[in-house]
């Protein structure tokens, strides 16, 4: 009876991770863009954008980490459009076009599912380059999202906001941003770490 119990609870301990690939293929490596442990120079969107965005704060927090010690998290009360964002910039020429994809592990910490997207601003243009959504189940911890940038999964203004797009302009990344879509009235946070750049 006691050798089930402990596999009963040593399974519901392990099932609050996502499985998936691993962030790697074969013959890759990888170069952390952040990992939180020094000084935070991210921001919340929250009324800034005037986008309805329902961020409320981000900062460095204990409370979860896959790389170090720290983690960023973000915080929010889901409204209208039901989604929390935060972003980083203000970078001096910051060039990915060596890179692949972008990675990270994601945390939510909320009692219902969230949809995560991260997007890139690119070029002189700042043109905004979003992802696909990935889901990450209420409580779980989702590790090695990768976003390739030359697969067709990407959406911006010229595909006309369908994912069929790639991502341009990595020679002169002027913003990276994690952004989370719930449900209205849920208040919550998230947690991202380990942000990795694949080469």
């Amino acid at each position: 009876m006691k050798r089930i119990a402990l596999f009963l609870c040593t399974f519901a301990v392990v099932a609050l991770v996502s499985a998936g690939p691993p962030l790697l293929k074969s013959g890759e490596s990888a170069d952390l863009f952040e990992g939180f442990e020094g000084k935070l120079i991210w921001y919340a969107v929250a009324g800034t954008w005037k986008d309805g965005d329902n961020s409320l704060a981000v900062k460095a927090s204990t409370a979860f980490a896959t790389e170090g010690t720290k983690s960023l998290e973000v915080t929010f009360a889901m409204g209208e459009k039901a989604m929390a964002t935060a972003y980083t910039e203000g970078f001096k020429l910051l060039n990915w076009s060596t890179y692949k994809a972008v990675g990270f592990d994601v945390k939510n910490a909320s009692a219902k599912d969230l949809r995560i997207v991260c997007a890139i601003c690119t070029g002189d243009d700042w043109n905004w380059t979003e992802s696909k959504e990935v889901v990450v189940k209420a409580g779980e911890t989702a590790k090695d999202l990768r976003f390739d940038f030359n697969e067709a999964t990407w959406k911006n203004a010229q595909s006309e906001w369908k994912n069929n797009t790639t991502v341009k302009g990595l020679k002169l990344v002027q913003r990276f941003v994690v952004r989370a879509f719930g449900e209205k009235g849920v208040s919550g946070s998230y947690f991202v770490d380990n942000i990795r750049l694949v080469k």
